[in-house]
């Protein structure tokens, strides 16, 4: 009798434990613009919403190519003219040093970067095309001096 009752926890805690493996949190979707907006008014808050899970945002696709590691990547600009007034599109200049992040028409970007057996799904792609993709956010990313690079997303794959 004692072995049948030390093993109902376990009969009970197994199941349990499936079930919590296989359950999963809703995939969160963003735009381009408003996760580049939420890391540069609070980067804190956006990590805890962003970062280290898989999320879905969707912009228009610029500067495809290869990093200096090799790695498929595509940006999503966002110009942030059309919220602070900082931007090509207006009568206010662009600095003359232009930082790794402001790039693709003066914008900050959300970097997509994808494995190498998911990269020929980018080959089709062309600027400015609409896309949603899939990835686990890294959060933002600086360069050695601090300077924001990107908002970093691994392991990528376009989505409908």
């Amino acid at each position: 009798m004692r072995i049948a009752s030390a093993r109902l926890p376990l009969l009970v805690a197994i199941p349990l434990m499936l079930f919590t493996a296989c359950s999963t949190d809703p995939v969160i979707e963003v735009t381009s613009q408003e996760i580049c907006e939420q890391y540069w008014d609070n980067e804190i808050q956006a990590d805890t919403e962003y970062k280290n899970k898989e999320i879905i945002v969707s912009g228009d696709v610029g500067c495809i190519g290869r990093n200096d590691a090799g790695v498929a990547y595509f940006l999503l600009p966002f110009n942030w003219n059309e919220t602070t007034g900082f931007g090509v599109d207006n009568d206010i200049p662009m600095p003359e040093i232009t930082f790794p992040g402001w790039l693709c028409e003066g914008g900050y970007s959300v970097e997509c970067k994808f494995d190498e057996k998911d990269e020929a799904e980018i080959a089709p792609l062309e600027d400015e095309d609409h896309v949603f993709v899939k990835g686990v956010c890294q959060g933002l990313v600086r360069d050695v001096l601090g300077i924001p690079l990107f908002i970093v997303l691994e392991h990528c794959r376009v989505v409908d």
